[in-house]
């Protein structure tokens, strides 16, 4: 599973308001990750935690 790097962190933080920087960092996700899945958790309305799951294909 990818880690969040200090890079990624600071491009989210750029971003603006927090549903931008929830944008972002979903978006820099999707485009490293080609088999997988990404899930988010929520609380009282608010992205928490971005959870990502990667696949690796053998055939």
């Amino acid at each position: 599973m990818p880690k969040l790097d200090k890079f990624m962190l600071a491009d989210a933080a750029d971003a603006g308001s927090p549903a931008e920087r929830v944008l972002a960092l979903v978006s820099e996700q999707l485009a490293r990750i080609r088999y997988g899945s990404i899930a988010l958790s929520i609380h009282d309305g608010r992205v928490v935690q971005i959870e990502v799951s990667e696949k690796t294909r053998l055939a």
